[in-house]
């Protein structure tokens, strides 16, 4: 899992193995496995089980395996579990690579939900990151999201509020 994340996000985007590993201890935090052949881990999604909705931290495919569709595959087998609102950050679309990976969100059922958005910092290091937000099944309003953001920014980055 963490040598696809490192190949997947780039350091501002993820906490050290050594933190990451720690996560494995909090009850909130969930990691699903997709196995690929040989049962090697092909991709994972990492997230939180939050009070009324869930919050994917991080999600990737091992870099040789995709443009397969294992990716949606295997979202939209994460999504039928889950069975609530999930909820994730994306690079704003000022790229072709983050236009194509909202695009992808979009035609599993992802609404981008157009408001100002900061990830706070996942290393000590790094300052606050601009992101957009993105939802599934529904959208939301800049006031519908304050209360989730308030969670996540205290459960899952640590951050005041």
């Amino acid at each position: 899992i963490l040598n696809i994340m490192h190949e997947a996000f780039p350091e501002c985007e993820t906490r050290t193995d050594e933190r990451q590993r720690a996560l494995l201890d909090n009850p909130h935090y969930k990691i699903m496995l997709c196995r690929g052949n040989g049962q090697k881990t092909a991709a994972f999604i990492a997230y939180w089980q939050l009070e009324g909705f869930v919050f994917i931290e991080h999600f990737a495919v091992s870099q040789a395996l995709r443009g397969g569709g294992i990716g949606a595959n295997f979202m939209r087998e994460f999504l039928s579990f889950i069975n609530m609102p999930v909820i994730l950050e994306v690079e704003p679309p000022d790229t072709q690579a983050a236009i194509r990976r909202i695009e992808f969100y979009k035609r599993l059922g992802f609404k981008h939900n157009r408001f100002e958005y900061m990830q706070p910092p996942m290393r000590e290091q790094f300052d606050y990151i601009r992101l957009d937000i993105m939802s599934c099944p529904q959208s939301f309003t800049k006031n519908e999201f304050l209360p989730l953001k308030n969670k996540i920014y205290k459960l899952v980055y640590g951050a005041d509020v």
